[in-house]
């Protein structure tokens, strides 16, 4: 099914602490899969589908998520705090 004009997708894993954030994005650039991390360490309850929102546009998500998005591309990392 195709997804509506301007939806996209979107990968997350939520974590308690800047700390893991830093050893999964770590773990990121080593060559673990992103959906498998999420799974096992995202609190956010798309992490039973590997992190992945699809079919979503912007204005859709919370404003800390939107925030987050800000300025970044296509397969890169970003870590955000609250």
């Amino acid at each position: 099914m195709a997804q509506p004009l301007g939806a996209l997708g979107v990968g997350l894993i939520v974590v308690r602490t800047e700390a893991e954030a830093h050893d999964l994005v770590r773990q990121l650039q080593a060559g673990e899969p992103f959906d498998e991390l999420a799974r096992r360490h995202s609190i956010d309850p798309s992490s039973g589908n590997g992190g992945y929102l699809s079919g979503i546009t912007v204005p859709q998500l919370r404003t800390e998520f939107q925030n987050a998005l800000r300025g970044v591309t296509p397969g890169q990392f970003a870590i955000r705090g609250t």
